[in-house]
């Protein structure tokens, strides 16, 4: 027998129902709560910090408990899609929840939970990028994405998000970034104006992240990003020829008028 759709919530609390199915042993009533939990954030009303906060330390859970590669590969695309249900006046707050969450719970997750988080966070990645496309590149669209990302994973200052997130999401970013973007007749050729501004964009926090953080191993990882052999394609940069040396001429020795 098929289990029971957890009813949709109207407050989300630590104890309700919905979030101890969420965080179930049982894979078929996480992913029941799952399917239920689209059609609450579908729902055309605000949610708070504190709602979605709550919702996302069930959704942790949900991944936590998540076995084998085939079903933790689905599931995080599944919670990835979450974001393309999730109402435009709810979108920032949802993905500060994501955010916040990882950084909360990063040094608790062991080697063996590792990979399927990392998995996570690259799809989570590329749902801010999707969600500009969908949202057609709204500048409200954008300060919704660059928020998030600025606020947590590519925060420079904040010594408590920890410097491993950071370096995961600088390592997925030109990836997701080009699986977004780089369509099949364009791909390896430079990109339309329009996309050039797109890219310039979502580079900015990237960018300023180099600037402002004092972690060395941070700011080489931000170099290697935006050295990207790709994003130079994307964008028309070309390389400078190197200075050419003048040959010194072989010495003769002393010759003779």
């Amino acid at each position: 027998m098929a289990p029971k759709l957890p009813r949709p919530i109207e407050e989300p609390s630590a104890n309700s129902p919905f979030i101890k199915q969420l965080a179930a042993n049982d894979r078929a009533t996480r992913d029941a709560a799952v399917n239920s939990l689209r059609m609450f954030l579908a729902m055309d009303r605000p949610f708070s910090r504190l709602d979605l906060l709550k919702l996302w330390k069930g959704l942790y859970f949900t991944m936590w408990f998540s076995d084998r590669p085939i079903p933790q590969q689905q599931l995080a695309q599944t919670l990835a899609d979450l974001v393309s249900a999730v109402k435009e006046q709810n979108v920032h707050l949802f993905l500060d929840a994501f955010w916040e969450t990882m950084s909360r719970e990063w040094e608790n997750i062991d080697s063996h939970r590792l990979d399927k988080f990392l998995l996570l966070i690259r799809r989570y990645v590329f749902a801010h990028f999707a969600y500009l496309e969908r949202a057609n590149y709204s500048q409200d669209a954008f300060d919704a994405v660059i928020s998030a990302l600025v606020a947590v994973p590519l925060d420079a200052t904040n010594r408590r998000i920890p410097d491993g997130l950071r370096l995961h999401v600088l390592d997925v970013y030109v990836d997701e970034l080009e699986r977004s973007l780089d369509s099949g007749k364009e791909k390896g050729k430079e990109f339309s104006d329009t996309k050039k501004s797109i890219v310039k964009k979502l580079l900015e926090p990237v960018e300023r992240l180099e600037k402002e953080t004092q972690a060395k191993v941070v700011r080489k990882r931000v170099r290697d990003t935006l050295s990207d052999s790709r994003l130079k394609v994307w964008l028309g940069i070309k390389d400078e020829p190197a200075a050419e040396e003048e040959e010194e001429e072989e010495w003769q020795g002393i010759q003779d008028d």
